[in-house]
């Protein structure tokens, strides 16, 4: 029996602060990312067009440690993944979302972009590759 692959790459800039939580059974480190990722062209008559794509984005134990710890708003990353449909309830009414798994997240910012941008952003110009556990 063959295995199938599906593999997603994007690059974007989160739209939010990440939200790490722990696992209640098993204390897995579980962080969530609103990653906003743009699009620009030009129309047929030359007009520019822009369209906004918002994904969820997942990551787990030291990878989701390492994303709560030092990504905040605005902050530009890299991330491969795999995309997972899930189903819960909610008021009595099955609902679905569709997250990508994160297996890789590179933060992009560099210290000179992390200046410029909000105080616990330029806190992320104090690290080094030692620093970040993966």
């Amino acid at each position: 029996m063959s295995r199938d692959f599906h593999s997603t790459e994007l690059i974007g800039r989160l739209a939010s602060t990440p939200e790490t939580k722990y696992g209640q059974n098993n204390g897995v480190a579980i962080t969530r990312l609103k990653v906003l990722v743009n699009e620009q062209w030009k129309d047929a008559a030359g007009n520019d067009q822009k369209h906004v794509e918002s994904y969820m984005v997942v990551s787990f134990n030291g990878l989701a440690e390492a994303c709560g710890n030092y990504l905040s708003t605005g902050s530009r990353v890299f991330v491969r993944g795999r995309h997972r449909t899930r189903s819960y309830e909610k008021d009595g009414a099955k609902r679905y979302v569709t997250e990508l798994i994160a297996d890789t997240v590179v933060f992009l910012d560099t210290a000179k972009d992390a200046d410029r941008s909000t105080p616990a952003q330029a806190e992320t110009s104090q690290i080094t590759d030692n620093d970040v556990p993966f």
